[in-house]
Formats: structure tokens, sequence, C-alpha cells
């Protein structure tokens, strides 16, 4: 997937995604594999907006590559929007929000 914005993160940070992803979220040779923004929303943030999103699934929370996130297997923000995964992962000093991906599953 080729994206006019790369989210930087540390190389530390990218290390670890890309090891217990193998390589299915970034690949160091590749860039990112998935949809993905950084934001300075809080995982609370996010929990707490998804009560107004059209549709959602029971969230889940975990801890993947020594980060805590939250994701959701199937939502819509808004009435008439395509139903994706959306996963958010809290890096410390920023989130990163990526589409299309359930990271649940790779735990």
């Amino acid at each position: 997937m080729e994206s006019a914005f790369e989210p930087q993160i540390s190389d530390s940070a990218m290390e670890a995604i890309q090891s217990l992803s193998d390589s299915e979220i970034i690949d160091s040779d590749y860039g990112w594999q998935v949809g993905c923004v950084t934001t300075q929303e809080t995982i609370e943030d996010w929990k707490s907006s998804s009560n107004n999103w059209n549709e959602r699934s029971k969230p889940t929370e975990g801890d993947f590559a020594g980060f805590p996130f939250i994701s959701w297997g199937l939502c819509q923000l808004f009435k008439g929007e395509q139903r994706r995964e959306v996963s958010v992962l809290d890096l410390g000093d920023q989130r990163l929000v990526m589409e299309n991906l359930d990271l649940s599953v790779f735990l």
C-alpha cells in the first residue's frame, strides 16, 4: 500500500511492530502495509467517541509489541460509510490509528 503520508514513529517501535506482525503492518523495505495516521487523541478519547459511531463491535483491548491498544473488529462511523476494522496503538507520545486492521488477530 502506498500512502502520501507516512507516520513517523521511533525505530524501536517500528522494529517491534514489524517483528510481531511478521511485516504485515510495516515492512522496513516497503513501508506501511496498512492505512494509518498518528493522533494525539488517547485510547480513552477513542473509547468515548466510539459511543457516537453509527455501529461498532465490542472493542478488544490488549498489549501489542509492548504498547497498549484498542481495536474494533467492525465499525461504521457514519451511516452510509463502509464498515471497517479500526485499531489504535498507544506509542506513548502519540497514537497510531490503523484502518482495516484488527490488532487482536495477532495475539
